[in-house]
């Protein structure tokens, strides 16, 4: 474990006298020293704990200081140090004393105390790390120094008592200047047998069983128990020196355990990854908390990751504090990333997806009639609770006779298996974490050619957010290597896929509409993309192979490599950093350079219509659209119009048009224009929105009686809206948050339908769609039923109440009239709340 200093056996100073240290012994005037083996096993023991903990250490440490290959290098790094240094000071501290089992259980307390410290900063800890986060302003170099001062704080006190520790023990089991170098091999034996015990039991069944947080307290309880059993050895003798320091450490210790430790806030929060910003106020700050506490509805730590789900504004997991992958929201990628390849081969038969996930990916493919077999690699078991809670949405991937689940490494799987494919997709974490960039290697891509059928489709999934342009280059070139043929695919704002070959690919714009009229593939694109149109899924085709092949020449970057993985690095250096590379930057790019429409497709008739239809999908995702040297079509003008929020005139622009939406979303903006213009068109329109959405159809209804002022049509259609979204989550984001306004402002205009609306937000909908604006919208409408109503709604979010003035003041008077238990803590949150509020004012009337 390297817990030695190399000269801390030899003897030193005035205690190394043999004589004087055996009559000392004979006289009592020394306690007895336990014997050799006893010792040895102190020494596998507390190798045993030691590497516990440096499991427990990264485990932890990665949600807050990233996860990346950094994270585990400082770790290590700060580790070493604090042994190092404890290892040279031992000949220091103990130059004129003679290591007793009294002060060896003081320094097995110390160390038991260094250990449960940070544990019950808790946390604060997490906080520190935040707030630290703002140093990335000096760059790379200013962050780090921020995850310098979090690992010295966690590791370094415990490190540095482990280096005094282990020469202690080498000289207790010593006599003189005897057997010196075979005490110490044992001694180094044991500890390193302890060690491989400690990894082995703490990463394969301890973690999973008592998670990071129980391990942590098992090591600290561990080293409290030997630290008292040896102290009790050491107390049969006349030296009571020490015994009471003991005592207290050891209390401390065990104290420690008894706080509320790391909460979700810290495994969570999702800090390390750069997704939180530092609270400006204590308020705020305390709102921060509860929501992330209230959102985490399962949390486990595995094998390999701490993994928890989240109800926010749809289910999500999360790996070691940050997403990696929502079911609706991520829904574009994760959807097509199977489905896109296997629209473009012509014969996918034979697939494998590489990540389980949220299980849209295997399940989507595994739903179109050509595919026969999906095989899927995971490397995390405790995935598959994700994949189990998305079944409404993944076509019950864990059951569906298509799909093979193996829980297995990616690389071990393909380089054993004798399987072909037609196609392979990859999407595993984000390559930032430590050993995830092994999937972007060159000797990987190598893995996945091997595999492949003749003409077989690889895709890649690769992340366009918080990355520079040179990481993106060295991915290109590396799949290019490999690869002869690769286009840059964007699935939704922030993804992109890289759809690779060895040979040309050999779709046609004939062929796409002939594929995109299968249900099962219309399905996906509908859901996915909200269009089954050749144009609108041609929309997604950012750059052709000859733009990918001439980025790659001439960017000045390796390509990635086993023996020199540059990405590893790369990914780590820019978490949470906002990126400088834009993916229609590399649209415009290819425009610019003719290089966006491979040269086999005649794109002489789509070019317009796919710009209209791009403009026509940021509007309805409330996306800035990307602008454009071209003059604007008619079409456009309506969807700025709708934009803008100028209804009526797009109603009449579209009316002059005279033409039929050429897509899903094309209906959906025109439904849009006719429910807010109130325009009866509407009625017409809503049988076509709901072939593909029935939730859809009801919102725009909804909308529309809301603004005609039709009360109770407008209530049906919310009926209708809530009691479909329990069944399905497929509903435009930006339709279901305006009916769920409409819900709040109905109630307060028409009591009446309060109490139907408040049965119908009571339940959660379909994967947690909305959850936070449900939850809201349904305190707002019990708000005007009374008390008892009101309890209800708010209940359920205890003990992490919505920390505002106005929610607490509603929960104190709810509380207060039913006469509550829980009315005092209301009453202290109240006061808690202004407290904070007032001292903030004087701040900010000091600092004016």
């Amino acid at each position: 474990s390297g817990q030695a200093s190399a000269s801390a056996h030899e003897p030193q100073g005035d205690f190394h006298d043999a004589n004087s240290n055996f009559r000392k012994l004979r006289d009592g005037t020394a306690s007895i020293l336990p014997s050799s083996a006893m010792l040895y096993g102190v020494a596998g023991a507390i190798g045993a704990v030691f590497f516990m903990m440096e499991l427990v250490w990264y485990r932890m440490l990665s949600p807050i200081l990233g996860g990346s290959t950094y994270t585990f290098g400082l770790i290590l790094a700060m580790a070493l140090t604090g042994i190092g240094l404890g290892g040279a000071a031992y000949p220091l501290l103990f130059r004129r004393r003679l290591p007793t089992t009294e002060l060896f259980s003081l320094v097995l307390a110390l160390e038991s105390l260094a250990i449960a410290l940070p544990f019950a900063i808790g946390d604060r800890l997490a906080i520190l790390a935040l707030s630290l986060r703002d140093l990335s302003i000096f760059g790379f170099s200013g962050l780090f120094a921020g995850w310098v001062v979090i690992t010295f704080i966690v590791i370094f006190p415990a490190a540095f008592v482990s280096g005094v520790q282990f020469p202690m023990l080498v000289a207790m089991i010593g006599r003189a200047d005897k057997n010196v170098a075979k005490q110490l091999g044992f001694a180094f034996g044991w500890n390193t047998v302890g060690a491989m015990i400690g990894s082995i039991a703490g990463g394969f069944g301890l973690m999973t069983i008592l998670t990071a947080t129980g391990v942590w307290k098992l090591s600290v309880a561990s080293l409290a128990v030997m630290a008292a059993v040896l102290w009790r050895w050491g107390s049969l003798r006349r030296e009571p020196s020490n015994l009471l320091s003991t005592v207290a450490i050891l209390i401390a210790a065990i104290g420690c355990l008894y706080s509320e430790g790391p909460t979700d806030v810290w495994r969570h929060g999702g800090i390390g990854a750069g997704r939180a910003a530092m609270p400006s106020t204590r308020n705020e700050l305390i709102e921060w908390s509860n929501t992330i506490r209230r959102k985490i509805a399962w949390q486990v730590d595995g094998r390999e990751s701490a993994v928890a789900i989240e109800k926010n504004d749809s289910l999500g997991f999360l790996v070691n504090g940050k997403s990696d992958g929502n079911a609706i929201r991520d829904a574009g990628t994760q959807i097509m990333l199977g489905v896109l390849p296997a629209t473009l081969h012509p014969k996918p038969k034979a697939t494998l997806v590489i990540g389980l996930g949220t299980g849209e990916s295997a399940g989507w493919l595994a739903s179109l009639p050509a595919v026969d077999k999906v095989d899927v690699v995971e490397l995390e078991p405790c995935v598959v609770e994700m994949a189990e809670l998305c079944k409404a949405f993944n076509h019950d991937v864990l059951r569906h006779p298509k799909v093979n689940l193996t829980f297995n490494d990616a690389r071990e799987l393909l380089q054993t298996t004798q399987m072909k494919y037609d196609v392979i997709v990859s999407e595993p974490s984000n390559p930032y974490r430590m050993g995830v960039s092994s999937l972007y290697t060159r000797e990987f891509y190598m893995s996945t050619l091997q595999r492949l059928n003749e003409g077989g489709i690889f895709a890649q999934w690769l992340q366009g957010y918080e990355v520079s342009s040179s990481t993106v280059a060295t991915v290109l070139k590396t799949l290019q290597w490999v690869y002869p043929s690769v286009e840059i695919w964007q699935t939704q704002p922030g993804d992109m896929v890289l759809v690779c070959s060895s040979l040309p690919l050999t779709y046609s714009i004939e062929a796409l509409r002939e594929r995109l009229l299968i249900p099962e593939i219309s399905a996906a694109t509908h859901v996915a993309w909200k269009t089954a149109s050749v144009d609108g899924f041609l929309s997604h085709l950012m750059a052709n192979e000859q733009y990918v092949s001439k980025v790659a020449t001439q960017a000045h970057v390796d390509a990635n490599t086993d023996n020199k993985n540059v990405l590893e690095y790369a990914f780590a250096r820019t978490v949470g950093i906002p990126s400088v590379f834009d993916i229609e930057r590399v649209q415009m790019q290819a425009i610019e350079m003719q290089l966006r429409w491979p040269a086999r497709l005649d794109m002489s008739e789509l070019v317009g219509r796919i710009r209209d239809h791009s403009i026509a999908a940021d509007v309805i995702a409330n996306r800035a659209t990307i602008g454009s040297n071209d003059p604007p079509s008619r079409r456009s003008e309506v969807w700025k119009a709708i934009k803008e929020d100028r209804f009526s005139d797009a109603v009449a622009m579209w009316e002059q048009i005279s033409e039929s939406p050429h897509d899903y979303t094309e209906q959906l903006l025109i439904g849009m224009a006719y429910a807010n213009a109130r325009d009866s068109q509407l009625t017409e329109m809503l049988s076509q929105i709901e072939r593909v959405s029935v939730a859809d159809a009801a919102a725009l209804e909804t909308i529309y009686a809301y603004q005609v002022g039709d009360a109770d049509r407008s209530a049906r259609g919310l009926m209708k809206l809530f009691q479909t979204l329990r069944q399905t989550p497929i509903v435009t984001e930006s339709l279901l948050l305006r009916c769920l306004l409409i819900a709040e402002e109905l109630s307060v205009v028409s009591p009446q339908y309060s109490l139907n609306l408040l049965a119908n937000l009571s339940e959660p909908f379909s994967l947690y769609q909305a959850d936070l604006r449900r939850i809201n919208a349904m305190i707002l409408v019990a708000s005007a039923l009374g008390p008892r109503e009101m309890s209800n709604a708010i209940l359920p979010l205890e003990p992490y109440p919505i920390w505002s003035k106005e929610m607490l003041d509603w929960r104190l008077e709810t509380y207060r009239a039913l006469k509550l238990p829980i009315e005092r803590d209301a009453a202290i949150d109240v006061s808690r709340f202004n407290r904070f509020s007032d001292r903030q004012m004087l701040i900010e009337s000091a600092e004016r």
